[in-house]
């Protein structure tokens, strides 16, 4: 769950990251960097469970972005029509 913020900032703070297959790159190439600092420092205990599931929950924030983005347009829209009404 620590890497949906990564999701969810990476697609609202920088416009080239707002596909899918973007996020999902860098939350892999992130999660990979950590596990081999991990593996090569010696602080923690590399595993490749946490790269899918820290990839897993980038793509997550993702998901939280578009429909956050989704629902506010949405309000945006209604605004806008009770504006001309």
């Amino acid at each position: 769950m620590i890497f949906v913020p990564l999701g969810i900032f990476l697609s609202f703070l920088f416009s080239r990251f707002k596909t899918f297959s973007k996020v999902m790159m860098i939350g892999f190439m992130v999660t990979v960097s950590i596990e081999l600092l991990q593996f090569f420092l010696q602080l923690g205990q590399f595993d490749i469970d946490d790269i899918f599931l820290n990839t897993i929950g980038a793509l997550l924030g993702y998901f939280v972005y578009k429909s956050i983005r989704k629902v506010w347009r949405t309000l945006q829209l209604a605004k806008r029509k009770e504006a001309i009404n």
